[in-house]
């Protein structure tokens, strides 16, 4: 599912990996989160071979600029989180990461949910496929794709 995730819709799967880890592998919190890390490399890599296909063929490309702002902010996030991780108890680590994933969930529903529930997609759009001629995503990749905008 975390994979199925990662490359539908960029997301790192983490927020699936850890709990997997930690209630199905019996993990303890801090040997999930690097656990999950390394999976999330892989995947992350492949899902991007994959985009960078698709956007060599539609004669597009990543906006580099975008990708070194974001890494650069998540390396020193990663440096900041692993000194903070260090300083919790198990309990109250697993505690954290799960309030975390509920604050994320009613962000994205109350101010992005919205939007979509009320989207008409074009009639010749098969149901389920959203249609859309601008695509930009600021998580690792930014493109833009211009269908002929008038």
């Amino acid at each position: 599912l975390a994979g199925i995730l990662t490359g539908f819709v960029g997301v790192g799967g983490g927020f699936l990996i850890v709990p997997a880890l930690v209630i199905l592998g019996k993990l303890p919190m801090r040997l999930a989160i690097g656990t999950s890390l390394v999976i999330i490399a892989f995947q992350a890599a492949v899902g991007f071979t994959k985009y960078e296909f698709y956007l060599e063929a539609n004669n597009l490309s990543v906006d580099w600029q975008t990708i070194l702002i974001f890494a650069v902010i998540g390396i020193v996030g990663s440096i900041i989180g692993r000194q903070i991780n260090t300083r919790l108890n198990q309990q109250k680590l697993k505690s954290i990461f799960a309030g975390f994933l509920l604050l994320l969930g009613g962000f994205v529903i109350v101010h992005e949910g919205g939007k979509y529930l009320h989207a008409a997609a074009p009639a010749s759009t098969p149901p389920g496929i959203v249609h859309s001629n601008h695509i930009q995503t600021k998580s690792l990749i930014s493109v833009h794709i211009n269908k002929g905008e008038k």
